[in-house]
């Protein structure tokens, strides 16, 4: 066999690869759990209409304590564990309909940047989910937030950089949508995340790094 062929066969094999992985992937499966958990909290205490919808990966869902942060405020937390902007676009329905939300507070990318996808595939998920949104809720407002820095995914810098220019420049041309700079406050003098935020998987945030998040999202909350 030409090395060609070989060549063409490798291609063809990791294509192949990679299409059975994603085909196999089911998020009813994957997150089902994690839903209906929320279905039943709903059914206990439903929500108040009209509040502040966080959705998000696990950064939002270990933020279980948010709304003292931010007092007063009818937020609602919506993260799930390590999920992608696809898994929040598939649960669209139930994570945003029965809320009724007037904002929307978007922490979603890390996770997909970390699994391969790139950073204007990502990008183009957002955009389908605030369009879908405001299809519904014309009025809701977005705070998109920034990827965050992170030792433990620090080679991922230059997507996640790259994924935050893209969401910046679409909240600076759309209306009722606006960009929540994370990134830059969670850096040290030096350039590099700040160890001291993170808890001992150095991916994660302890109660310093959520005073950071804090600061950087209330002007956004208090205008809500």
């Amino acid at each position: 066999m030409s090395k060609y062929l070989v060549r063409i066969s490798f291609v063809l094999a990791v294509l192949l690869s990679a299409y059975s992985a994603f085909s196999q992937y089911n998020p009813d499966e994957k997150w089902g759990e994690s839903i209906a958990k929320f279905a039943h909290q709903d059914s206990l205490d439903m929500p108040e209409p009209g509040g502040i919808l966080f959705l998000g990966s696990s950064s939002f869902t270990i933020w279980k304590d948010v709304n003292d942060y931010f007092p007063g405020k009818n937020i609602v937390n919506r993260g799930f564990g390590g999920s992608q902007m696809s898994d929040v676009l598939h649960f669209k329905e139930k994570l945003i309909l029965p809320y009724q939300p007037n904002q929307i507070v978007v922490y979603v990318g890390e996770n997909d940047l970390a699994a391969g996808e790139a950073p204007e595939s990502v990008f183009e998920e957002g955009k389908q989910l605030v369009s879908w949104a405001k299809e519904h809720f014309p009025a809701v407002e977005f705070v998109l937030l920034s990827a965050k820095s992170s030792p433990r995914r620090w080679e991922l810098r230059d997507k996640m950089k790259d994924l935050n220019v893209m969401l910046a420049e679409f909240a600076s041309k759309n209306e009722g949508v606006e960009y929540a700079n994370i990134w830059q406050p969670m850096l040290d003098e030096n350039g590099k995340p700040k160890p001291e935020i993170f808890l001992e998987d150095s991916l994660h945030m302890n109660a310093n790094g959520y005073k950071i998040w804090q600061k950087v999202l209330k002007p956004y909350i208090e205008d809500e």
